[in-house]
C-alpha cells in the first residue's frame, strides 16, 4: 500500500500535552511559517489548531497562561488526537524535531524551565520523543477509509 493512503495518529494523552504542541503550532501559524514552513503548511497547522480546538474547548485561554512555572497543569487523562495523513506526518515530524532538538540544548532547556518549569520541561521533553517515535514508525499507521 501506498504511504499516500496510510493515515497515522498522534494522540494527546492530558490537555497539558495537547497545551505544549498546540503552543508550538501556533506560533508557526501567527508568524505565517518563520521561514521555515511555507504557506500550504502554515494552512495544514491551521486545520490542526481547528481540530485541537474543537476537542478541547479550552486551549486558547490554557496556552495563553501567563503565570508560567505557577501555572496549573492539568495532567488529567483525556482522548484527543490529530490524524495526520502521508504529507501532514511529515510536516509533523518536522516540527516536532525542531522542538525536541531545540529542547536539547543548553539555552533551549533554561529557556524552557525559565519560562515554564522543570517538570514541564521534562514533560515535553517525553511528549516529543514519544510522538517522534510514533511518526516515525512506518508501521504506526491505518489504512484511511
Amino acid at each position: 500500500m501506498s504511504t499516500n493512503k496510510k493515515i497515522w495518529t498522534l494522540i494527546f494523552t492530558s490537555s497539558e500535552a495537547a497545551i505544549n504542541l498546540y503552543s508550538i503550532l501556533l506560533v508557526f501559524q501567527q508568524t505565517k511559517g518563520s521561514g521555515i514552513i511555507n504557506r500550504e503548511d502554515v494552512k495544514r497547522i491551521t486545520q490542526w489548531l481547528r481540530n485541537i480546538r474543537r476537542q478541547i474547548s479550552n486551549i486558547d485561554k490554557l496556552s495563553n497562561d501567563t503565570h508560567g512555572p505557577f501555572r496549573q497543569r492539568d495532567m488529567s487523562p483525556i482522548i484527543a488526537s490529530l490524524e495526520l495523513d502521508s504529507r501532514e506526518r511529515s510536516l509533523m515530524i518536522y516540527i516536532c524535531k525542531i522542538i525536541y532538538e531545540q529542547l536539547a540544548t543548553p539555552k533551549g532547556r533554561l529557556d524552557w524551565i525559565k519560562n515554564q518549569g522543570q517538570a514541564d520541561y521534562d514533560f515535553a521533553v517525553e511528549n516529543y520523543k514519544t510522538w517522534l517515535t510514533v511518526l516515525e514508525n512506518e508501521n504506526a499507521y491505518q489504512d484511511s477509509k
